[in-house]
């Protein structure tokens, strides 16, 4: 720990020295709270996700979310999961805990089998996880430039596992000359027992891009370390350590050709606790992921076709009582089409190829799926549709459709605008490897399909928005895991999961409100740790040019421990503050998170997030 600390001052007094001859900013172009951000947001952001053609929020017809960089940017030093976590019908079980927990993403009532994860549109898994699922500790949150979110049946467009939705992470690429940042946060992360005892937390991140002709490229390193907590409520601490290094190569200003080249390389090494029965033990994990990605598109005069391939390979060793180790490899190609024909008729068409790879039982188990898909847009003066089929191919299941049907009416008059919009949307999700072909698994299984209902509208003006959403998904089989038979198993009945979302944001001046709250229910499903009822409150201020301040409050309802006991609700307070230097070109900020301290249960017997402050800089080098 005394390493880290000591080359964060270090790197500190070589950066103040620099700084000195750095030549003015009038604003920091990777500002923590930039003046666009505090100024009236605009309310009728641009978004892609929902068909892949860029248009506004207020033409598409789904539920979909945009966290743009500098909110993000309030958060570096923390991790993905609590940005995500603040928003209506997201829950990241497991952003509470000790920093080695694997983070669960949960989409209105949902578990990361069900919801897709891409970086930069390319899918992402790990085949070595129980759900091949991607765990999202692994991105640095300074790396990202924004994140994109969908709610809802997606698979027609995005293929398997997009039942609940698709969070599709977008990484930094500066296309400016040369550019050397530094971000970095020192702080605590403890638990309620422990509130302050020294510094238990740092990390920098450092990123340089510059340009060869028209070749851009970006080197970037990011370090993680705290030692504040116990997995398990316990007096042996668990470090934690994460290691990421990336290269990234791009077309600077591109035309008809576009690339984008990613390589990047993430270690971890962990402690953690006993589980059965809960104690501190001195178990240790590592984990290393190698991602590599690439992405070419032309584009001609209606329309573009791009390529997006990726690869990624995982490995995991466990050191304990029961030492175990596991590898995966998920590869992903992606080419489409996207055609406009006029300003009213766009299609989709595209072939999407998948495989997944594992080690099981010294066994190596593969499965490969292959998809056809197309989807139509339509954009009239006030009626618009979305609609779409796909073909899934799979090696172990053979073909199944899924489609979608997304009608919404929308009224414009002056600056204020509304609109209605429902869909009817299916999803296929194929069992795991590992619960095929581990100890656990079952070769006979099923795979798991659901049909999702959503109907909702939206009003936006001048003087804010505002959004309700009510869902529906019917799960028929869906997948369980027996408590009997100790074995994964299709669930004998058929389960739906509803539920309701509301969002408002009201500027005020230089400041903002937003507020958002969800309820989720089930008959007959899983909501262990999911609470029913969830609200978040955010204000945030703009006192001057260079001082800016975030209050917020999230309230999360009783929920169900894995014992099905209750567990309480609990509210959570916290309170961040920035100031812009702008001569030097760097962000000063202070964060308090749990600022009351409360006292609360996510997991019975582990430890839970206390009162943590961390202090953070952002400073542009040269």
């Amino acid at each position: 720990m005394h390493f880290f600390r000591n080359a964060f001052w270090a790197f500190l007094s070589v950066g103040i020295l620099h700084a000195q001859d750095a030549p003015p900013s009038q604003q920091l172009q990777d500002s923590i709270v930039s003046s666009t951000d505090l100024q009236l947001q605009q309310l009728d952001e641009v978004v892609v996700l929902d068909s892949r053609f860029s248009r506004k929020r207020s033409a598409s017809g789904r539920s979909t979310v945009k966290i743009s960089q500098e909110e993000l940017a309030a958060f570096y030093g923390q991790e993905l999961g609590a940005v995500l976590s603040r928003y209506a019908g997201i829950d990241i079980i497991g952003s509470r805990t000790h920093l080695g927990q694997p983070q669960t993403l949960s989409l209105r009532g949902s578990r990361s089998d069900k919801v897709l994860v891409l970086i930069d549109g390319i899918r992402v898994s790990d085949p070595s996880r129980i759900d091949s699922s991607f765990d999202i500790n692994l991105i640095p949150l300074e790396q990202i430039e924004r994140v994109e979110i969908l709610k809802g049946a997606a698979s027609t467009i995005y293929g398997n596992t997009a039942a609940a939705g698709v969070i599709n992470i977008i990484t930094k690429k500066e296309t400016s000359a040369s550019e050397l940042r530094w971000t970095a946060s020192t702080g605590t992360l403890n638990d309620t027992e422990n509130t302050f005892k020294g510094l238990t937390t740092v990390s920098n991140d450092v990123r340089y891009n510059n340009r060869l002709g028209s070749l851009g490229y970006q080197l970037h390193f990011n370090q993680k370390y705290t030692d504040g907590m116990s997995a398990v409520i316990g007096t042996e601490k668990d470090p934690f350590s994460r290691r990421n290094y990336g290269l990234k190569l791009f077309k600077v200003k591109p035309q008809q050709w576009d690339w984008t080249l990613l390589l990047s390389k993430t270690d971890i090494t962990g402690a953690y606790d006993n589980s059965f029965p809960i104690a501190d033990a001195p178990f240790e994990k590592k984990f290393d992921q190698l991602r590599f990605s690439f992405s070419p598109k032309y584009t001609y005069a209606k329309g573009s076709v791009k390529m997006n391939i990726g690869f990624q390979d995982s490995n995991r060793e466990f050191i304990s009582s029961f030492p175990s180790t596991s590898e995966g490899q998920n590869t992903y190609i992606d080419v489409f089409n996207t055609h406009t024909f006029n300003s009213k008729w766009s299609l989709l068409t595209g072939v999407n190829y998948q495989r997944e790879a594992t080690v099981l039982e010294a066994v190596k188990h593969a499965t490969t799926q292959t998809d056809l898909y197309t989807n139509a847009l339509y954009a009239g003066a006030y009626f618009h549709l979305n609609t779409g089929l796909r073909w899934n191919n799979h090696s172990s299941y053979g073909s199944h459709f899924t489609y979608n049907f997304n009608p919404s009416l929308h009224f414009t008059q002056d600056s204020r605008k509304l609109r209605l919009f429902g869909s009817w949307s299916t999803a296929y999700i194929a069992p795991s490897l590992y619960q095929l072909f581990s100890p656990y698994g079952v070769t006979t299984l099923a795979p798991a399909e659901t049909q999702t209902l959503e109907g909702g509208s939206e009003f936006i003006s001048s003087w804010g928005s505002v959004e309700a959403v009510y869902f529906k998904r019917d799960e028929d089989p869906s997948l369980v895991f027996d408590n009997t038979t100790f074995t994964y198993a299709n669930a004998l009945t058929a389960v739906s999961y509803t539920g309701f979302e509301f969002r408002f944001k009201k500027p005020f001046g230089q400041h903002r409100l937003e507020f958002n709250y969800t309820y989720t229910e089930t008959a007959g499903g899983d909501l262990r740790r999911i609470p029913k009822n969830t609200f978040t409150g955010s204000l945030y201020f703009r006192w001057s040019s260079q001082w800016t301040s975030n209050v917020q409050y999230q309230y999360l309802g009783e929920r169900l421990a894995v014992d099905e006991t209750t567990l309480s609700a609990f509210g959570l307070l916290d309170l961040r503050t920035f100031y812009n230097f702008k001569k030097l070109q760097l962000q000063l900020g202070i964060s308090v998170t749990n600022a009351l301290n409360t006292d609360y249960v996510t997991f019975k017997g582990y430890s839970s997030r206390g009162r943590n402050f961390l202090v953070s800089l952002n400073w542009k080098l040269f």
